[in-house]
């Protein structure tokens, strides 16, 4: 992953010097790099804080006061803030016995507490997921403090939530360039209001979309409502309805997955479930949306969950009936919080005017050529 990582950033940034240890390290142990280095990137997988090396290196930028980018592996027991106090306090105890603690009086540093390396792990944090959209949101995130950009990816609104602006669209578009796949039938360019580019597979300007959102669906006409916002950007209209008595008259029916679901009220879940089993049995396509487990280190409003929570818990299981009606058969499109959520509402707008019915991740392709930045000569190098 951490190759796969280096490649790509140098796709975006082509005269950037990356600096990987584990193949460009020819003697030393990385501190000397880190000095030269801008940024320092940690790619935050198990094992991380156990290795003398790697926590040198660390420490080192946390004395030169560089800037630390912590990439978290989605799949990493760091993921969990307990698991990695512990293990940073464990890494604490061991600075005497790996000498770095020697290394700092050498570098004029203190010796961090706990709350230091905490704090400096998770002042900028990103997450590294196999969704490829999500994936090139934290690559442009890794870049930005080399380059100036182009707008905020989020801004407040009058109520104080986070609201997705044109800026932000047509900097979510630009990190998702998509390319159609090879046989496919003709797609469609459209353009915002910038001039920005965006390939949409069978997806007309001012075309128009009918869901249903069950009003017993907690959360699923708030997701419309932000869905809604995006498309008008793109002059595509977005219809929505809650009632079950125009449910034929629907491109979709939303079902949207979060802790909330399948808990608490029982007569809302027999709603609820009555409504998915209607949409089942008249053949309106039921797009699965989930709301992603949150990551802890990203602020979020949203009641996400893990997916397993809705196959199988104590409170929250997806009733039996509509497993055995095989309610999954697609994969959910995921919604993710902060600086990935314009790229979210992408997937699920793409996956809205998806007229084939097929997975909107599958007829998503990516080329990095398309994401590539202009290029730049820099004073340092970024560390990964």
């Amino acid at each position: 992953a951490v190759r796969v990582m280096k490649e790509r950033l140098l796709n975006l940034l082509p005269d950037t010097t990356i600096f990987l240890d584990v193949d460009d390290l020819a003697s030393g142990r990385g501190a000397a790099e880190v000095a030269m280095s801008k940024i320092l990137v940690v790619f935050l997988s198990d094992g991380y804080l156990t290795r003398p090396n790697t926590v040198r290196e660390l420490l080192r930028a946390m004395s030169l006061q560089k800037i630390v980018i912590t990439v978290y592996d989605e799949r990493s027991v760091y993921m969990d803030k307990g698991v990695l106090r512990a293990a940073i306090e464990a890494a604490c105890l061991n600075l005497s016995r790996w000498g770095l603690d020697g290394d700092l009086a050498t570098w004029g540093a203190e010796v961090p507490t706990t709350a230091d390396i905490f704090a400096a792990l998770t002042a900028r944090p990103l997450l590294w997921t196999r969704v490829p959209a999500f994936m090139n949101v934290t690559l442009h995130a890794c870049v930005t403090p080399l380059v100036q950009p182009k707008a905020p990816m989020l801004r407040p609104s009058a109520d104080g939530k986070a609201s997705l602006s044109p800026e932000a669209l047509q900097r979510a578009i630009e990190m998702m360039q998509t390319t159609a796949e090879p046989g496919a039938a003709a797609s469609t360019r459209l353009y915002t209001r910038a001039g920005i580019g965006f390939t949409w597979q069978r997806l007309r300007a001012g075309e128009s979309f009918r869901l249903y959102a069950s009003p017993h669906n907690p959360g699923a006409l708030e997701l419309t409502q932000e869905l809604s916002c995006l498309l008008q950007h793109l002059d595509i209209e977005l219809e929505v309805t809650t009632s079950v008595a125009d449910l034929t008259a629907c491109s979709h029916m939303l079902l949207y997955l979060d802790k909330r679901t399948w808990t608490d009220d029982v007569q809302r879940i027999a709603a609820l479930s009555s409504d998915v089993k209607a949409a089942l049995a008249k053949r309106v396509h039921l797009l699965l949306v989930h709301e992603s487990e949150p990551f802890e280190y990203m602020a979020g409003s949203h009641a996400g969950v893990k997916f397993d929570d809705l196959l199988d818990c104590v409170d929250g299981a997806t009733p039996i009936e509509l497993l055995q009606r095989q309610v999954y058969a697609e994969v959910a499109v995921p919604l993710k919080e902060g600086i990935y959520r314009p790229a979210s509402l992408l997937l699920l707008a793409r996956a809205v005017g998806d007229q084939t019915r097929t997975s909107a991740l599958r007829q998503l392709t990516f080329s990095s050529k398309e994401l590539r930045l202009p290029s730049m000569t820099l004073a340092g190098a970024v560390r990964v």
